[in-house]
């Protein structure tokens, strides 16, 4: 008996089918050939579920390339490779989030050291001047009549008050000298009192050749700002005990700049001249003539670069190691056109990529490029306006390679499986629309089950 079967009820029909059909043999009236019929139809059915089973998982199964443990060093080198790639691009970005721009970053060229010394601070303006120091300021100090160090007569016994006056500070010291007290012992008292009192003030003891012992006061500061008194309150301990007379009057800086007006383009405190709202600051240090440029800090740049050029070659090297992946290889041939578009753009720079790939830095071109138009070579780096720079184009090559899961950039290889051998069971046939027996696995709608019942 030939039975018809749509293939499309699928495997669970015939399941259940044959669940009621194994009731049936627990009916005592069916007679034992109908009973061997039904067993054997179950087996063809289950032997079918098989089959369809072992199909489907040996259809797209893989396997990794990389056992667990090669896994584990796979992912710590290919993160440490992509990470110094984006911490090398990072000082190149305008906006780098967790680096100062290396462009940004200034050095203050002085031709005559000697005269003067300075800084600038990241962003200032490039700027040339000349300067001329004709007189240094000068720090007011005082100083006291030398006394006996160890004769207690020297100073009278008894309470002194004297104010410590500078800037917005006015302190008043008391001094105790009783009978049996030094005047070093008490100068000592007093040098602590008072460098205690106002921090701008520095007080020591001085001893001369004869044994003899007096007070100094100076002020740190050299210029009016340092300016500071010692004035007597109660008793003569300043003027008429130690004697303390003026050495050196506070005197300010007299400099010239060419082409700035004072107040107006800079400001001079004691010896320091800050130009660019204290951006750029120049400290005097002798008088004489100086040529000063504030420019871009090439040697910083430069190195910028090359940490930048080796972390590409390191990227290059680390993929080219690697089995085969698609993403990884994407990833390489990417970073390799983006080097190939800005070669000429590099080139200017003098910057040249060899046929390695690797980066190859002119340093006197390129420092006499970057100095006389900084703003291109950032372009190059950065944002080139209508493409991103090269800098930027590797950051985001890097930050992708960080955030995608690490298996995107593994390759997997399918399993070898072998094909399971696939025979129909006993008196157990599928035909097709056009009467030709088919396979199980490929049976489609409308095709025919042939079993004997």
């Amino acid at each position: 008996m030939v039975n018809e079967i749509s293939s499309s009820a699928g495997t669970n029909e015939l399941l259940n089918q044959a669940f009621t059909e194994a009731q049936s043999l627990q009916n005592p009236v069916l007679d034992s050939a109908r009973q061997q019929n039904i067993l054997q139809r179950q087996q063809q059915i289950s032997q079918m579920q098989t089959l369809t089973e072992m199909e489907t998982a040996a259809r797209g199964r893989t396997e990794p390339r990389l056992d667990a443990g090669e896994i584990i060093d796979f992912a710590d080198d290919f993160r440490d490779t992509f990470s110094q790639l984006q911490e090398a691009a990072d000082p190149l970005l305008d906006q780098s989030p967790i680096a100062q721009p290396v462009w940004e970053e200034r050095t203050v060229e002085i031709s005559n050291p000697d005269a003067v010394t300075g800084e600038a601070e990241a962003g200032a303006s490039p700027q040339e001047l000349e300067l001329t120091v004709e007189e240094l300021a000068q720090a007011q100090e005082m100083e006291g009549t030398p006394l006996p160090a160890d004769d207690p007569e020297a100073i009278a016994e008894g309470e002194f008050e004297f104010v410590v006056e500078q800037g917005e500070i006015e302190e008043t010291i008391t001094i105790e000298v009783e009978e049996e007290d030094t005047p070093e012992e008490v100068l000592r008292t007093a040098a602590e009192e008072i460098e205690a009192a106002s921090p701008e003030v520095e007080a020591d003891v001085l001893i001369t050749d004869e044994d003899e012992v007096f007070l100094e006061v100076r002020a740190e500061e050299a210029g009016e700002a340092g300016e500071f008194e010692l004035r007597d309150v109660s008793g003569d301990f300043i003027e008429e005990e130690l004697e303390m007379a003026a050495e050196q009057e506070a005197e300010e800086a007299e400099v010239a700049v060419e082409g700035l007006e004072e107040g107006d383009d800079f400001m001079l405190e004691g010896n320091i001249i800050q130009l660019q709202e204290g951006q750029v600051e120049l400290e005097l240090e002798e008088t004489g003539t100086a040529e000063i440029e504030v420019a871009p800090d090439t040697e910083d740049i430069g190195e910028a670069i090359e940490d930048f050029a080796e972390a590409i070659g390191n990227v290059q090297e680390f993929i080219a190691e690697q089995p085969a992946s698609p993403n990884l290889e994407g990833m390489g041939a990417r970073l390799e056109n983006v080097l190939a578009e800005r070669e000429d753009d590099l080139a200017q720079l003098g910057i040249e990529i060899d046929p390695d790939g690797d980066v190859i830095i002119d340093e006197n071109r390129f420092e006499e490029a970057i100095a006389e138009e900084p703003d291109i070579a950032e372009e190059f780096f950065d944002d080139a306006g209508f493409q991103p720079g090269l800098a930027l184009e590797a950051d985001t090559i890097a930050d992708r390679a960080l955030t995608e899961p690490i298996t995107d950039f593994i390759e997997a290889e399918e399993a070898e499986i072998e094909e399971p051998e696939i025979s129909p069971p006993e008196d157990f046939q599928i035909y097709n629309r056009s009467g030709q027996i088919n396979s199980l696995l490929t049976m489609d709608q409308g095709e025919l089950i042939n079993f004997v019942m």
